[in-house]
């Protein structure tokens, strides 16, 4: 009974961070960029994963395998005397192989960030999110809709201001084709300001 309930603690350890690839549709990549995060997040899942098996296994293996004694038995004292290689070429592979897996890890990320880097950002949609304490707080300036932003320097809130159209008039007679206009005043809010 004690080792089915044991095979069963641990093929369920190895199958819950698994469940993430099951992932339900609102998680699927919106787009070239997600879809290069999500293949780096599942490749951390996958070795994080196999790393979290491998060190639940080699300690159900270190106790299973360890001698018992009773509470009259002497301490065994021969580790002492002389080194143990097992054990110390145990902890040369753990480190070994750690250490490939982390490289792996980080070659993955540095992957990730080249291909994120040759991405095409034109008609991108660009989110601002704000971190309050106790919640996110997100924006979307949505590219085909013209309009210029106001930054207040004293609570670095962001605000639409609509745009009159007068600077890309006085642009496009210089001779410049406008295709569309993004401008940031900065300064203060009414809110900062009177304060």
């Amino acid at each position: 009974m004690k080792r089915r309930c044991r095979a069963l603690a641990i093929a369920l350890a190895a199958a819950l961070p698994l469940a993430a690839f099951a992932a339900p549709d609102m998680t699927d990549a919106a787009g070239p960029q997600a879809a290069h995060i999500l293949q780096l997040w599942r490749v951390t899942v996958l070795v994080c994963s196999a790393v979290f098996a491998a060190v639940l296994v080699a300690l159900l293996w270190a106790v299973w395998r360890a001698p018992r004694g009773g509470a009259d038995a002497p301490a065994d004292v021969s580790g002492l005397m002389h080194g143990e290689p097992g054990p110390r070429r145990s902890v040369v592979l753990a480190v070994g192989v750690s250490s490939v897996l982390l490289l792996s890890l980080l070659l993955a990320s540095v992957t990730t960030d080249r291909a994120l880097a040759h991405l095409v950002l034109r008609d991108a949609i660009h989110i601002e999110l704000t971190a309050h304490q106790w919640w996110w707080s997100a924006r979307y300036d949505d590219a085909a809709d013209d309009h210029h932003h106001f930054r207040c320097d004293g609570c670095g809130r962001l605000f639409d201001v609509e745009p009159t159209g007068a600077e890309a008039v006085a642009i496009g007679a210089r001779g410049f084709e406008v295709e569309r206009t993004e401008i940031l005043f900065r300064g203060r809010c009414p809110d900062c300001a009177c304060s």
